[in-house]
């Protein structure tokens, strides 16, 4: 597992962040499937959504909007990729107005 570095937004943005496995990946090996969960819970929640990889299938993208003022959460990523390698990554997530 990787821990990303820490990022803040307001809960009223909206942010797109982007994760770039190809220095990881062999040079022929793509992203297969991908997830994102956010943690802690919360009510409005920190949600994390349109996730996706690019055409290469080497880089992923998620959104993410909401959450509750002076609250952190942790985003977590886990990708498997053709060749069977599965990674978990890691960003904590600074919910600040």
């Amino acid at each position: 597992m990787t821990v990303h570095r820490a990022f803040m937004q307001a809960p009223i943005e909206a942010k797109r962040y982007v994760f770039d496995y190809s220095c990881w990946l062999a040079p022929s090996e793509t992203l297969a499937t991908y997830t994102v969960a956010v943690s802690p819970p919360t009510t409005p929640p920190l949600i994390a959504k349109g996730a996706y990889a690019d055409p290469t299938k080497k880089i992923m993208s998620v959104m993410l909007t909401g959450g509750i003022n002076k609250t952190t959460y942790k985003v977590i990523m886990v990708v498997t990729t053709s060749d069977g390698q599965t990674k978990r990554d890691d960003i904590h997530m600074r919910v600040a107005s």
